[in-house]
Formats: structure tokens, C-alpha cells, sequence
């Protein structure tokens, strides 16, 4: 029917009939150029992910960036994947390690899988070897700390002369642990410096110990030669006495002729005291014969020389006055040192009657 309600004509009919036609074809035409079109897409699409896929295989990973980056292939195949697993290959290139970084790619190398047989083995092995170098960076970083707290054990030790060896023996073992590790290990020990002190320390205690070595082998010699004892060896034993004194305590062993300067102060101070009490004796003496001499002057004053008037001996008077004689002598006197007994011997004493000399000497009495 025709829009005025009446039958087409043969003439219409046919005339519509082309119309459908071309209108058919039209469209057969479009679906061709848009069928052709797509699959002309998709084989690009293969092409680059195909190439992305060599190339990650083959080491190229930044090559194979640029490939995925050409087109969007979002959705595509395994490109999504492929592209993250991509950018840890690149992570893992241009970062240093440390455990962030092992810990980002485990994570994410974790969420990645390919159906693919090269990627899927890529990934595996690429995924073990991040596996093996944690667990190696992991033993790294132990290894550092161990060598740290070596090192930091260090600043507690005592560093006197007499801790030498214990000194020493720490500070070798720490200096030993850390250049036996490997270069990235002891580039990471952040207490290098503190070894080095250590060693400037160690070496400060080593001079100081050589120097106290030294004092004692001069005191050793210096005993060797001390030589007799007598009473004008003080100065020569005080000075022992105080090298011996200033010899560290941890060296007091080594002063192997110790005893030999203890024995040779115990014979001085035995002299010593020997010439206090023989001068004490002296002073004794002295004032007893000082007392003598004032008695006899006393007595003398008395009775002693008495003129008979007659030219003889003046009488005697004992008065119990310790006095000394001779046997041959003719006089008494009232002191053994008398210049008149210089010479004599056997020099008696006692009183004036036992002496049984009739006068005293005019020397001394």
C-alpha cells in the first residue's frame, strides 16, 4: 500500500524492490569495512603483545615497555599482568636494596601468574632468585648487626695499662670479624669509627705498658747493683723505695729481686737502730761521767786535798766516787778517758779505798 492507501503499481514495486537492494548492500559494505577494521585491530594487538612477550623473555625489559606502552592493550590477554610484571622488572634494575625492597617485589611478584609458558617460567625464576637474595640480604643485615654489636662492645671496656691483653684481644677479634665480611657487608656497618678509636686506644695502652716494662727492668738492675748495706745507704734505698712504689700493681710480680731490697731495708733499719741505742749509750755515759766530775769537784772542795803543813801528800776522803787506776799506778782518777790512761790497760774502778791510792790525779780530779 502506498502512503495514499492504494495499491502499488508493477512499476513502484519494482522500483522499491532496487531501493531494499542497495540499501542491503550498503550495509554489507560496512559490515565488511568494520569486520576488516577489527581484525586488523586485533592482529595489531597481537603483534605488540606477542613482541612485549619476546622481549620480557629475552631481557629486554624496557623494550618491552615501550611495546606495551605503543597501544592500549588493556584487557588484552595477559597484558595487565604483564605490565606490572614489567615495572618490577624495572624496579628491581633501578633500585638499591634494603628490606623494603624485597619485601614490594615478593609482595607483588606474589599477585602476578601467567598462562603463558615463557612469562609463567620467567616469572618463576625470577621470582626464586628475589627469593635467594632476600634470604642472602636478610643474612647481610645479620651480619652487619653482628659486627655492630662487636664494635659496640668495645666502648665498655676499661682501657688501663693493666686490661692490655683483654683490650687487645676484643679489639682484634672485632677488627678481624669485620674485614673478613664480604665488601657489601662492611660497607654497611654504620660503627667503623668507633673500631678505630678502639685501635688508637689500644695502641696509646700498648706504648703506656712498654714504658712501665721499662721502669721495672731499670729497678731490677738498679737492686742488682745496691751493693753493702750501711748507714750511708738511706738516700740509695729511699729512691728504690719509691721506684719500686710507682710500678703499677699488675707489674709488682715482675720486680723478680723484690725480697733482695726488702731484706736490704730490713738490715738498714737494723743498723739504724743499732746506732740509735749506741748513741744513746754514748749520751748516757756522758752525763753519768758529767755527774762523776761534779761529785768529785764537790768532794774535793771538802776534804779531799788537805795541806798537812808538812810538805807530804794531802789525806784522801772516800766518799764512794767511782773513781779508776793502775795497778802500777800512784794516783786514782776520776774518768777513764783521763789523758793520763791513754796508754794504760786493764783499768780498774771502783771506790777510793779499794783503789787504795792515796791521792787523785791532778789531771782530772
Amino acid at each position: 500500500m502506498s502512503k495514499t492507501g492504494k495499491p502499488f503499481t508493477p512499476k513502484e514495486k519494482k522500483k522499491g524492490s532496487h531501493r531494499l537492494r542497495n540499501i542491503a548492500v550498503a550495509l554489507c559494505v560496512v559490515a565488511a569495512v568494520g569486520s576488516a577494521s577489527s581484525r586488523g585491530s586485533r592482529q595489531e594487538s597481537e603483534r605488540i603483545y606477542a613482541a612485549a612477550v619476546d622481549l620480557t623473555v629475552s631481557g629486554a625489559y624496557e623494550e618491552a615497555l615501550e611495546q606495551l606502552e605503543e597501544k592500549d592493550l588493556s584487557g588484552y590477554k595477559e597484558a595487565d599482568g604483564l605490565a606490572r610484571y614489567l615495572d618490577c622488572l624495572r624496579y628491581a634494575q633501578t633500585n638499591e636494596e634494603s628490606a623494603y625492597y624485597y619485601d614490594y617485589l615478593t609482595n607483588e611478584l606474589q599477585q602476578i601468574q601467567f598462562e603463558d609458558d615463557g612469562l609463567a617460567q620467567h616469572l618463576d625464576r625470577f621470582s626464586s632468585q628475589i627469593l635467594d637474595d632476600s634470604a642472602s640480604f636478610d643474612g647481610q643485615l645479620q651480619a652487619v648487626k653482628d659486627i655492630e654489636a662487636r664494635i659496640g662492645e668495645l666502648s665498655q671496656l676499661t682501657y688501663e695499662p693493666q686490661n692490655l691483653q683483654d683490650v687487645q684481644s676484643a679489639v682484634e677479634t672485632a677488627r678481624r670479624e669485620y674485614d673478613s665480611a664480604p665488601p657489601v657487608t662492611r660497607e654497611r656497618v654504620s660503627n667503623l669509627s668507633e673500631l678505630e678509636e678502639a685501635e688508637q686506644r689500644t695502641a696509646e695502652l700498648q706504648r703506656q705498658d712498654e714504658e712501665n716494662r721499662a721502669e721495672v727492668q731499670r729497678l731490677v738492675s738498679d737492686i742488682d747493683q745496691l751493693g753493702a748495706v750501711t748507714l750511708d745507704s738511706k738516700d740509695q734505698l729511699d729512691k728504690l723505695q719509691a721506684a719500686r712504689s710507682s710500678i703499677p700493681s699488675y707489674l709488682s710480680g715482675a720486680v723478680t729481686n723484690s725480697d733482695q731490697l726488702d731484706a736490704a731495708l730490713l738490715q738498714y733499719t737494723d743498723l739504724q737502730a743499732k746506732e740509735e741505742k749506741r748513741l744513746a749509750d754514748e749520751a748516757e755515759r756522758q752525763k753519768k761521767l758529767e755527774e762523776e766530775k761534779k761529785n768529785q769537784s764537790s768532794t774535793n772542795k771538802g776534804d779531799g786535798w788537805k795541806d798537812a803543813g808538812n810538805g807530804k801528800q794531802p789525806s784522801v776522803s772516800d766518799s764512794g766516787q767511782t773513781v779508776y787506776w793502775v795497778k802500777s799506778g800512784k794516783v786514782y782518777h776520776s774518768t777513764p778517758d783521763c789523758a793520763s790512761l791513754s796508754r794504760s790497760k786493764n783499768i780498774r774502778s771502783g771506790t777510793i779505798s779499794q783503789s787504795g791510792k792515796p791521792r787523785g790525779c791532778k789531771n782530772c780530779c
